[in-house]
């Protein structure tokens, strides 16, 4: 009997035939491109590698054409005594599968930037480029062989903006609001296999088209791995050596059936010819039945595949759902990261302010931008200004009040002089002119001029001071220093921004896949009952048939029996043509009749996929596992 892992092989195909598949992405290892990575800092110290169990999650943010603007790599480790160890750190090496995204409007290639807000019919285009690859031996020669990425694309779209939405090798689930859209291709496997692609065509890209109203997106998810080819154990492969021989006697049976089936219509047309005339009645009757029984057979075999659709759907859905809770806590832990670098970078800069949080950071750096206004640093800055050359000009009250006393005094010699009839050089040292002097500077008039002179020396002292060009320079001074900060914290609340809306678009996503994981169930259930249905009326179809046939057989007139038997053998014929046309010949071909290569081929492939078991290289034991999450920019009108 062929094995389990042979119907596998021929469910690959048959995936590929009709346009099906599901996507992920991993990378390899061993005798593969160089791809050493820089040095990376981790928060944990490993004594011993080979004993820890990781789980790494590589997530890759690109621009809205798929450039790589960053990537962080995030491990979780497990030792022997079940002790979690969490790191996170920047990386930057080549990725083991680029992304490349392209529009069209209209037919017309256009940036995604001038796309925003634009209507018409949009072509989005994901292109896969595979750069990871291992050279080894297939079939006695060396060939380079690409690490089996499944690579799984995912959109949420408003329904207000996109309609008529269709997708190439994937699935589309609308719940009335939004379209959830996952394509899936296979970047590599069409080479790794070496299938021509004109007969047999793997994809490596998905198209999205759509109809669309002031276009808008946002940002699309992309999870790669290399876990399906991970689950297939090469060594019951070889029992696919009988497959060969079994697929062309099937073959060589089909032809000799078509020739047989030809041979019986000629001669049933030859013996209605000479059986005199048809029962109209029955004749249509038998007609019917046949047509009933074959759509009743091609309904049930729908269903049947419908089944299996909605069963492979929730099952890939079900397992990205495993992973939500993992991508949520991820992506929180690291937006937790770069909120506690902030508070750091705000604190060296002397900035105080509370402990920055998810829902609070937006709204403590807005206030902190806003108190760092040009108008409120000017007049903070000038009131600093003030105090300090106050300050200063107050300390030299005592001289300028001094001079102040002998300018006064000075004046009111000059007045008592001239009151006694003495010039200034002939009466300045008598002793009665100084008495006098004396006498008048002691009264409260004089010594409140005197006060009041000296306030007014101390004002124009603190204005002079104020306009000089030291005291500017410092305001000026303050207020760059100022407007530099307002600009860094700006820059600073942006990059959280940024991340912030990659954190909401992916709890976003991880909650359209859990909905689309329940509604996947409910589909699945239904097509179960439709199955299930159609199978009965099959079997209802087929004992009307027969019945039918019955009552032929037991008429009188033996005409009727022949004209049901020659319709029967022309739709048989017809039937077993388009089949061998459509079914036989195309799998024959795709293989060229010689399935061991393929088998070959794809033991190498399943080989190098679990060869490549980390990105960043911190360990390579046989329990570590990567996966990588590519996220796009969202595209918004400006």
């Amino acid at each position: 009997m062929i094995k389990k892992h042979s119907k596998l092989l021929i469910l690959i195909l048959c995936l590929s035939l009709i346009g099906g598949g599901v996507i992920t992405v991993y990378a390899v290892e061993s005798n593969s491109k160089d791809n050493n990575p820089k040095e990376a800092k981790s928060t944990s110290s490993i004594e011993n590698e080979e004993e820890l169990a990781k789980d790494e999650t590589v997530y890759v943010f690109t621009d809205s054409d798929g450039k790589v603007q960053k990537i962080i790599v995030s491990d979780w480790l497990k030792d022997s005594f079940g002790t979690d160890t969490y790191s996170q750190n920047d990386i930057q090496k080549e990725l083991p599968v680029d992304i490349d995204v392209s529009y069209k409007l209209d037919g017309k290639a256009v940036s995604s930037g001038d796309l925003a807000g634009k209507s018409g019919k949009v072509t989005i285009r994901f292109d896969y480029k595979n750069n990871q690859y291992n050279t080894v031996s297939v079939g006695g020669k060396q060939e380079q062989i690409y690490v089996p990425f499944t690579m799984l694309t995912g959109i949420i779209v408003d329904n207000d903006i996109f309609s008529n939405v269709t997708v190439s090798n994937g699935k589309i689930i609308n719940d009335g609001n939004r379209t959830v859209i996952i394509g899936m291709a296979f970047p590599g496997l069409q080479k790794n296999l070496d299938i021509s692609a004109s007969k047999l065509e793997i994809p490596n890209y998905i198209e999205i088209t759509a109809d669309v109203k002031n276009f808008q997106m946002t940002n699309t998810m992309t999870i790669a791995t290399n876990e399906i080819f991970n689950e297939i154990n090469t060594s019951d492969l070889n029992s696919l050596d009988d497959l060969s021989s079994s697929i062309n006697e099937l073959s060589e049976a089909m032809e000799r059936l078509m020739n047989g089936s030809s041979k019986l219509y000629d001669g049933i047309c030859t013996l209605l010819s000479k059986s005199g005339e048809l029962v109209s009645g029955i004749d249509k009757l038998s007609e019917g039945a046949a047509k009933l029984k074959d759509g009743a057979e091609n309904l049930d075999l729908g269903a049947a595949q419908i089944y299996s659709g909605t069963k492979d759907l929730a099952g890939g859905l079900g397992t990205l759902v495993q992973n939500n809770e993992a991508l949520n806590q991820g992506s929180k832990d690291i937006f937790n990261s770069l909120l506690n670098m902030a508070d750091t970078q705000l604190s060296a800069s002397g900035i105080k302010v509370p402990k920055l949080t998810i829902e609070n950071y937006s709204d403590i750096l807005n206030n902190l931008i806003a108190s760092l206004d040009e108008n409120n640093v000017a007049a903070q800055a000038q009131e600093a200004a003030r105090k300090e050359v106050t300050t200063a000009v107050n300390a030299q009250r005592d001289d300028v009040k001094n001079a102040v006393t002998m300018s006064v005094r000075a004046e009111v010699k000059k007045q008592i002089l001239a009151s006694m009839g003495l010039s200034e050089s002939t009466g300045s040292t008598d002793p009665m002119v100084e008495a006098a002097v004396e006498q008048q500077m002691q009264t409260e008039q004089i010594k409140s001029m005197i006060e009041a002179k000296t306030n007014e020396q101390i004002d124009a002292l603190i204005e002079q001071n104020m306009n000089s060009a030291q005291v500017q320079a410092k305001i000026t001074a303050a207020l760059e220093s100022a407007k530099s900060g307002a600009a860094k914290i700006s820059a600073l609340k942006q990059q959280l921004d940024s991340y912030n809306d990659f954190y909401v678009g992916l709890n976003q996503y991880t909650a359209g896949v859990a909905s689309a994981k329940a509604g996947a169930d409910k589909l699945n259930k239904g097509a179960a009952d439709l199955k299930s249905g159609t199978s009965q009326l099959n079997v209802g179809m087929e004992e009307l048939y027969n019945g039918i046939n019955t009552m032929k057989d037991s008429s009188p007139a033996l005409i009727d029996g022949i004209t049901s038997l020659k319709d029967g053998s022309l739709t048989l014929s017809d039937g077993l043509k388009e089949f061998n046309e459509k079914g036989i010949e195309k799998l024959v071909d795709a293989v060229n009749g010689n399935i061991k290569p393929l088998i070959d081929r794809l033991k190498a492939t399943v080989d190098v996929s679990k060869s490549y078991k980390t990105f960043d290289g911190l360990t390579k034991n046989n329990d570590s596992n990567v996966k990588f999450i590519y996220r796009t920019e969202a595209i918004k009108p400006n």
